[in-house]
């Protein structure tokens, strides 16, 4: 009697399968599939079939993306992937009852109630069962380790289907072409990872640097104020120089979150010309609210390669008002002339657009139908008579129009008007910042710290300049020093009257006592003062210097006289 499960024969007397467990009927027959030559399909020939089958899947991804000019991604991936893996399998299983992978390894894919090749709704539904065999970690791909019965997948028992192994044949050919689509797959995956990491802006600068995508033209044009922004946290806009020595109004969005930036100075014909590094200048709140910040240029960049772009110090290209734009109010239907970095022109040469005013918007914000895209933001906007109407910074979406809208240069002196209403102390109580920026004051009380890159307070700033150790004296707006610490000229800050000594003399510490007001240091335990005090030894090294001029019973007496040690 054969089991109609497993296929195995037991005695006729049996009624459980001594195989797999399952009730034997009378009327079991010896199944014409598979055949006494023909066994079930284990987890690993599966696995190696299901790898050859993937390689020529990705292959024909591949030939699919290049044929029809597609875009690889992501998103992309997961849903063509599937629609690929589900054709794949339906087409060959239906015709073939195998893929051209399990083919090669000799397996079968076969209907579990009739053993006979399967048809295409079964192949389908095979095909989408993939996916709930794929949940959870794949638990549905590993039953078929752990089934010892007949191998079935999740997949297997929801398409009723079996995979079993024809006659044994050599696996060294199927194996080495499974090596070769791994081989394949995993460089798929690096190359589509490395080319789907999208450059950082510091990148695409360097990038454009280095392959020569700058001008030869070192002369400066009048547009040469209005700078290209790349921030380190990959984010990018425009923004005006206002000050020969460097400072570079922008907009918040542009710089907010970076800590250092690249600006890139164009020629006269707009291309890249010099690059510099510049630190964001943010005041805190308001550069949020008003979308207003700065930028100061703090040293020339040097590429990959170690060409330096530019000098440093310099005078730089700095925008200035006609002479006759005092007067010159701004009027509806006005000019409007845009200059900026949009993405739309490749965001690396400088980009002129222009328009009219279109609208005074309530916020004081003036919208423009000229052209503003990404990259414009903190450029330059000006009238027909070059003069400074605000700084370009979004745009309006409408259904058949967009508008751009700019920061007018009322806001700008809101914004300004409101840091100096702020309660306020000198910007230089320490007399060491040297602030040189057009925003003069920090709100609340602040004060700018030495590299003029955020307002801290005075606590603040005395600790970032003196050390963890640092007080704020209000008395005489002073940095001073916690009880027990001293300021050290050798390593700018407070530090404790024991690393004190050892910074004047090594291997000493303070005594506890006082000259006057200056610190008396004494040598620690095993050490003692060389001949004219500049240092402290070791006390077994003079003790050696007795001995070898006296003999081994000498030793040092502690004291100097006439510039010699004393021995006993």
């Amino acid at each position: 009697m054969f089991c109609k499960y497993c296929g195995k024969e037991n005695i006729n007397e049996a009624k459980f399968c001594k195989y797999c467990g399952e009730v034997l009927s009378a009327n079991s027959v010896v199944p014409e599939n598979p055949s006494a030559e023909d066994t079930y399909a284990g987890f690993w020939l599966r696995v190696g079939a299901f790898i050859l089958d993937y390689g020529l899947m990705l292959i024909i991804a591949i030939i699919l993306v290049f044929s029809f000019s597609l875009t690889w991604s992501t998103e992309s991936d997961t849903i063509v992937g599937f629609i690929i893996l589900v054709v794949y399998h339906t087409l060959f299983l239906s015709i073939f009852s195998s893929t051209p992978g399990k083919k090669l390894y000799g397996l079968l894919v076969i209907d579990a109630t009739t053993k006979g090749n399967i048809k295409f709704g079964k192949a389908f539904v095979r095909s989408l069962s993939y996916v709930l065999s794929s949940l959870i970690f794949g638990a549905g791909f590993w039953t078929i380790a752990f089934n010892k019965i007949n191998k079935q997948g999740w997949h297997d028992k929801i398409a009723k289907t079996l995979v079993i192994r024809k006659k044994k044949k050599s696996l060294i050919l199927p194996i080495i072409l499974s090596a070769v689509s791994v081989i394949l797959i995993a460089a798929f995956i690096y190359l589509t990872d490395n080319l789907n990491q999208p450059l950082s802006l510091d990148q695409i600068l360097d990038q454009i640097l280095t392959e020569g995508q700058i001008s030869s033209n070192n002369q400066l044009g009048k547009n040469s104020a209005v700078v290209n922004v790349f921030c380190d946290n990959n984010n990018g806009g425009s923004g005006t120089i206002f000050s020969t020595d460097g400072f570079v109004l922008t907009n918040n969005h542009v710089i907010s979150g970076a800590i250092s930036c690249k600006i890139t100075i164009p020629d006269s014909k707009g291309a890249i010309s010099k690059v510099y590094i510049a630190e964001p200048l943010i005041i805190p709140d308001l550069s949020e609210k008003y979308d207003i910040a700065g930028l100061t240029i703090t040293g020339s960049y040097t590429d990959s390669k170690g060409k330096t772009w530019g000098d440093y110090p310099t005078v730089f290209p700095a925008f200035t008002d006609p002479t006759d734009c005092i007067n010159n109010d701004n009027q509806l239907g006005d000019s409007l002339i845009i200059y900026g970095y949009p993405i739309t022109s490749g965001g690396v040469n400088l980009t002129v657009t222009k328009g009219n005013i279109s609208s005074f918007s309530d916020d004081g914000s003036i919208l423009t139908d000229a052209q503003i895209d990404s990259g414009n933001s903190g450029g330059l906007a000006v009238n027909q008579y070059g003069c400074f109407v605000g700084i370009p910074s979004a745009v309006l979406f409408g259904d058949y129009q967009n508008l751009g809208v700019i920061i007018s240069t009322d806001i700008i002196d809101e914004f300004l008007n409101e840091i100096e209403s702020e309660p306020s102390s000198d910007l230089n109580p320490l007399e060491k910042s040297n602030n040189k920026n057009p925003i003069t004051t920090c709100p609340g009380g602040k004060i700018w710290n030495s590299t003029q890159t955020k307002c801290v307070t005075q606590l603040e700033y005395c600790i970032e300049e003196n050390g963890q150790h640092a007080i704020y004296n209000s008395s005489d707006n002073s940095c001073g020093c916690e009880i027990g610490y001293v300021y050290s000229s050798i390593s700018n800050k407070c530090i404790s009257r024991n690393a004190s000594c050892n910074e004047s003399y090594s291997n000493s510490e303070w005594s506890g006592t006082y000259d006057g007001e200056t610190m008396i240091c004494d040598c620690k335990t095993g050490y003692v003062w060389n001949f004219d005090q500049t240092v402290c030894v070791t006390k077994i090294s003079i003790d050696q210097i007795c001995q070898t001029k006296y003999g081994y019973s000498s030793y040092y007496l502690g004291y100097v006289e006439n510039g010699s040690y004393m021995c006993h």
